[in-house]
């Protein structure tokens, strides 16, 4: 994994807010693209490749599958600009979800989360009637996650998923 040749750092790259999809993103990617790489690229070369692409919250803009193809084009770009081999490490945000309906009751129990213990033990407690939306909401991302935790099986990393999207351990 470490592109660090000194055992006791760790070089990582922060990426957040990307919003791939969004409703004009693709000519704003394409204004920022080659600036925003050729400085990831500068910052590589002078202080080495990082060894964690840390990609937290709303990758995509709409949580549908098209979306994350964008994203994974992103990665592929990001990646030949830093050079090495960084392992992504992403955190679903608010717009990695296809959402669901605004009184459905699923809304309804996590608007409750914070001051309903019953509410929090069932999701703590994976109780499928809660979870099951929310994996249909994820359900891209979800898939997109799948082919990550490959990467990170090919590269021995060890984790654990737990039941709500973004939680690992």
């Amino acid at each position: 994994m470490s592109q660090s040749k000194d055992r006791s750092e760790v070089r990582w790259l922060h990426l957040s807010d990307l919003h791939r999809g969004a409703p004009g993103g693709e000519a704003r990617w394409k204004n920022a693209k080659s600036a925003l790489l050729e400085d990831m690229s500068a910052r590589a070369k002078d202080y080495g490749s990082p060894d964690l692409i840390l990609f937290t919250g709303d990758l995509a803009f709409k949580g549908i599958e098209a979306e994350y193809a964008l994203v994974d084009r992103t990665l592929k770009e990001v990646k030949e600009a830093v050079g090495g081999d960084p392992v992504v490490v992403p955190v679903p945000g608010n717009h990695d979800l296809a959402r669901p309906r605004p009184k459905s009751i699923i809304v309804k129990a996590l608007q409750s989360y914070h001051a309903d213990y019953d509410v929090r033990q069932s999701f703590i407690g994976a109780e499928r009637d809660y979870i099951e939306p929310l994996e249909r909401a994820f359900g891209a991302y979800h898939s997109w996650w799948e082919q990550i935790k490959r990467d990170w099986a090919d590269q021995k990393l060890d984790f654990e998923s737990e039941c709500l999207p973004g939680r690992l351990a």
